[in-house]
């Protein structure tokens, strides 16, 4: 009996230990923030072109997951504005977020993805940048940090 009661309080213990993170936890709007370097491989090229840089923006994350915003991007260049749209999937707390991007005013839509962990109190996203598509090599981190618990709640 002592050994069941025992291990009745190791697997509640085990169990209220594990983080508590859900979309309703990750929906919201945040300032975001990223830096680090690119490297781009040019057609004919011999070797890639690098360029440091950052992105700052405000993005929202809805509460079916869909992604909104817009960002500002520097390296390579001016700082050049983008619009941010996609979606957020999450899995306990880490997730994915595939994302659209593209200068304001452009057609086409380009893709990229990160992958974050969510802490589980959902004020912040630990992001990195795993890919940015073919011939683009990222080493860019970010953090997202929630300015409010309601999607769409500042514009850029």
């Amino acid at each position: 009996m002592k050994r069941l009661i025992l291990l009745m309080l190791v697997a509640s213990a085990a169990a209220m230990a594990q983080p508590n993170c859900s979309m309703d936890t990750l929906t919201g709007t945040y300032a975001v923030s990223y830096y680090g370097q690119l490297q781009i491989m040019q057609p004919g090229a011999a070797s890639p072109a690098t360029a440091t840089g950052g992105i700052v923006g405000i993005i929202s994350i809805g509460y079916d997951g869909t992604i909104s915003g817009a960002t500002g991007v520097s390296g390579f260049g001016p700082v050049t504005d983008y619009e941010v749209g996609g979606t957020a999937q999450l899995t306990g707390c880490a997730g994915t977020l595939s994302l659209k991007v593209r200068p304001k005013g452009a057609k086409d839509w380009k893709t990229e993805i990160d992958r974050f962990v969510l802490d589980p109190e959902g004020k912040t996203l630990i992001v990195i940048i795993v890919d940015m598509g073919s011939g683009v090599y990222p080493a860019v981190q970010g953090t997202w940090k929630r300015i409010s618990p309601l999607p769409r709640a500042a514009s850029s």
